[in-house]
Parts: structure tokens; C-alpha cells; sequence
């Protein structure tokens, strides 16, 4: 059988990634907001890190899908590229 291109998450995986990002989002947030940044910068910095480590988290530690050091290396980087530019346009951009 082929293997898909494609991740798959199970159920849990996507709870746990949800629940991540909207406890970072309600306890880092007002941080932010309370040391003086805009509401977009600090939506744009917690959604971005939150995104990144919760993705990260999921692929690498729950499904462990990883082939090596560097594999996962070279996964984490292009998940935080992909996730800041993704927090960039839709906080600034839309």
C-alpha cells in the first residue's frame, strides 16, 4: 500500500494541538497586552510560537514521526517558517 504525502493526526493529537494554542493564546496574551505591546503583535508572536511548538509536539512527540536528530531539526524549522508567515497574513495581511 502506498504511504500518503499527506500528515495524519488522530483525534487526540488535534485536541490536544487546540487545546494548546487557546490556553497559550488566554494566559500569554494579556502578558503581552500588559507589557505595553499592540494587540496585533502580541495575537502575531503567541499565535505563531503556540503554532509552532503545539505542531511540533504533535508530529514529533504524540505520532512519532520522525527519522533522526536531524530530520526533526529540519521538520521543526520548516513548521516555524511555514506557521510565522501564516500568523503574519492573517493578522496583518486580511
Amino acid at each position: 500500500m502506498e504511504e500518503s504525502k499527506f500528515i495524519r493526526f488522530r483525534f487526540k493529537s488535534a485536541l490536544f494541538f487546540l487545546t494548546f494554542a487557546v490556553v497559550c493564546n488566554l494566559l500569554c496574551t494579556p502578558l503581552l497586552l500588559a507589557m505595553g505591546l499592540s494587540k496585533q503583535l502580541a495575537m502575531f508572536l503567541i499565535n505563531s510560537i503556540a503554532g509552532s511548538i503545539g505542531v511540533a509536539i504533535v508530529v514529533l512527540v504524540l505520532e512519532g514521526r520522525y527519522k533522526g536528530r536531524m530530520h526533526a531539526l529540519r521538520f521543526c524549522l520548516g513548521t516555524a517558517v511555514i506557521v510565522f508567515a501564516s500568523c503574519y497574513y492573517l493578522v496583518y495581511l486580511s
